[in-house]
């Protein structure tokens, strides 16, 4: 499938394969399970898996065939402090044809270095890429250069942000859940339902005026991104099924990301 000219993978493809395999074979410890501290909280390793799983759905479905002239895709990244823009960052980091052009944040971040602005929560370092990286706020003119921009905004300030991004003619990939009821939005999960992603022409043709190039894709909250995949490949397989009972036991405590923090270095006392 193409959007303007660019084909657009929706599932791992030979290119990837490739990429991936050079790159075992170049730094083998790099890519290593990193082994999680005794006291970390298994909440917060789950927290990571997931946040991380999310992340790489949107990889999927973005990356490009490999350019024959070897330049890359300019990309940015709102919500760029956050936990889940900080996921985004460090998979694009290492990304063979994306190069991150631009961060966004909130007015109170922007202008300062990335590394000075965010508080770090992953286990790996800042990427170097963007350490320096001064931070924009969340406008469309700031992102004008970029191909695709990934949202990791809040939902308390994802939906005019996005929309304003998707009329300035910018391709939106989204994480927060403000238009995932849209009925012309694509909610995808990759191995699911990429047939989905044929509405965006009807998108971009209901918004007023009408767009030539910006849309948005939002993916699927983070629990039933995880189940739908096997539900889709036994529905597949065995036929239609009636029902089915999932607890996810997901921010039972709602304390967030402090929380887990304390216990674990409550933990190492």
């Amino acid at each position: 499938m193409y959007l303007d000219g660019l084909p657009l993978h929706l599932m791992y493809t030979h290119a990837d394969v490739h990429a991936v395999e050079s790159r075992k074979r170049a730094n083998p410890s790099q890519f290593s399970r990193p082994s999680m501290p005794a006291t970390a909280p298994a909440k917060q390793a789950a927290r990571n898996f997931i946040t991380t799983r999310v992340a790489s759905f949107f990889f999927v479905l973005a990356t490009m065939h490999n350019l024959p002239d070897g330049r890359k895709i300019n990309v940015g990244v709102l919500g760029a402090t956050g936990t889940v823009g900080q996921r985004f960052i460090l998979l694009l980091s290492e990304h063979p044809y994306f190069v991150i052009h631009a961060l966004g944040a909130s007015q109170r971040s922007a202008g300062k270095p990335y590394s000075k602005a965010v508080t770090w929560k992953q286990t790996k370092a800042i990427p170097a890429v963007v350490r320096e990286m001064a931070i924009n706020e969340c406008k469309p003119e700031f992102f004008a250069e970029c191909a695709v921009v990934f949202s990791g905004l809040d939902a308390e300030v994802a939906g005019d942000i996005e929309a304003a991004f998707r009329a300035a003619e910018l391709a939106v990939f989204s994480n927060a859940k403000n238009f995932r009821r849209d009925p012309n939005v694509p909610l995808i999960v990759p191995l699911v339902n990429t047939s989905h992603l044929s509405m965006i022409p009807q998108q971009r043709a209901l918004c007023s005026p009408p767009l030539k190039k910006g849309f948005i894709v939002t993916n699927a909250n983070c629990s039933t991104t995880g189940f739908v995949v096997p539900l889709a490949a036994l529905e597949k397989a065995f036929g239609p099924i009636e029902s089915c009972i999932i607890t996810t036991m997901q921010a039972i405590s709602g304390a967030g990301y402090p929380a887990a923090r304390r216990r674990r270095w409550s933990g190492r006392r």
